[in-house]
């Protein structure tokens, strides 16, 4: 059953992308994220226990959503009225503050790590820390923090979209953001800012190269690799000698990767055998709380689950696992609304609309990190705060000839890729 699902979302992958002709259509990213994850698990063996339950309800969400994603093609959608131009001045604003905030954050993590009395290495120090806090309710400056380090990333996608202004400026964005989400002890965040780079890479104009291709894999590889050892997660922290660190790195990127498809499995088969803490009304309860209205908000933190023999056990964080109380039919109607969401903003973002390019680079992360999270209704705030920043960075009034370029480039980059393509505006002719 494993095999033929496989084959299901890989043929799923192929038929979006000959619809499209486009490789980071929706679906396309959709399905062969799940394809992969499946292949992994599969060649895992008995490291995870087999998927029974849960695999037609993957290939039917799969192809939910590609319908969902296909109805957005009957739309023509022409490219922006007024070419936006990015306010420089401002933009360089935001990235001065991420870099000064960096020192900042260092020294209230390493004041707090001192009085906790933790052991490890610094990082895993911090991750501990941040855990511990917001367990104890957070506080100012763990929820300033935890903010400026979320708002680093879409700071860093506006500069490197704009690095045809100032790459040095880029640069100094993205090391600042990846300075702030290791020192805070999470890989979700670098693998956001990694993926949603690659995306805006390719949306505005720029081929899929090898060495694209290569900074992705190398990104993904310190992401699963080097950052388990330094947040000695798993058996990392008492391995001693090369090979049992590699060993020990290889079953932590098994988790990590593809842990959570088979937990969603059990939950399937079992589905109280934990807590459901996760839903897509989070963000509205989240909203009345800070309105002041009486709410509880469910934590975010799942309780583990048996994912294979040998005492192997791990989070069900997928994308299914939000949308596992809506049954069947629910879950299925959620994931074809998302997909004509996803391909609504994929259409505007290589029309060139800006902000919707933004919006996009991140719904395409949540795609490819669908496998070990959900980024949609839960996302809603950091989507809101990426689309925000975007807004006002961009002055949106018409402007001079001679400030148009870096978007004007793109846009004439976007229509020659797209005739060339058999595409106008992004919709198949």
């Amino acid at each position: 059953m494993l095999p033929l699902s496989i084959l299901i979302l890989a043929l799923l992958a192929v038929g979006n992308f000959l619809l499209s002709k486009k490789v980071l259509f929706p679906p396309v990213v959709f399905c062969s994220v799940w394809a992969a994850d499946l292949v992994i698990v599969w060649l895992a063996g008995d490291f995870f226990y087999k998927i029974r339950y849960a695999l037609t309800l993957y290939c039917l969400g799969a192809f939910v959503f590609s319908i969902g994603a296909a109805a957005c093609l009957v739309f023509r959608l022409r490219g922006p009225r007024s070419v936006a131009c990015c306010n420089q001045r401002l933009l360089s604003c935001m990235v001065g503050l991420t870099v000064v905030s960096v020192p900042f954050l260092y020294r209230w993590i390493s004041s707090g790590t001192d009085v906790h009395g933790f052991s490890g290495t610094i990082f895993a120090l911090a991750r501990q820390f941040m855990l511990t806090t917001q367990e104890e309710g957070g506080g100012f400056q763990f929820t300033l923090y935890s903010n400026l380090a979320a708002f680093s990333i879409p700071v860093a996608m506006l500069a490197f979209a704009e690095a045809e202004y100032s790459k040095k400026r880029a640069a100094v964005a993205i090391v600042a953001s990846v300075a702030m989400n290791v020192l805070i002890g999470g890989r979700a965040g670098l693998a956001i800012l990694v993926l949603c780079c690659f995306c805006i890479h390719v949306l505005t104009g720029h081929k899929i190269t090898i060495k694209s291709l290569a900074v992705l894999v190398l990104s993904g590889a310190f992401i699963l690799g080097v950052m388990a050892v330094v947040l000695s997660k798993g058996d990392t922290a008492t391995s001693s000698g090369l090979s049992e660190t590699a060993s020990a790195v290889k079953d932590q990127a098994y988790l990590y990767v593809a842990g959570g498809a088979v937990g969603f499995d059990d939950i399937v088969n079992r589905p109280s055998v934990i807590p459901h803490n996760w839903n897509i009304w989070r963000f509205p309860l989240q909203l009345a709380s800070a309105l002041g209205f009486k709410t509880e908000i469910p934590p975010l933190h799942a309780e583990y689950d048996a994912l294979g023999p040998h005492g192997l056990i791990g989070n069900v964080y997928t994308l299914y696992f939000a949308y596992v109380d809506l049954g069947t039919i629910g879950t299925l109607g959620v994931l074809m609304f998302l997909g004509a969401i996803c391909g609504f903003y994929f259409s505007r973002a290589i029309a060139g609309h800006r902000v919707s390019l933004m919006v996009y680079a991140m719904m395409f992360s949540g795609l490819a990190l669908s496998i070990s999270g959900e980024y949609f209704f839960m996302g809603i705030p950091f989507l809101v705060r990426t689309a925000s920043l975007t807004w006002i960075a961009y002055d949106l009034s018409p402007v001079s000839a001679a400030h148009r370029r870096t978007l004007g480039d793109l846009v004439d980059r976007y229509a020659s890729a797209n005739s060339r393509a058999g595409f106008r505006g992004g919709i198949r002719e």
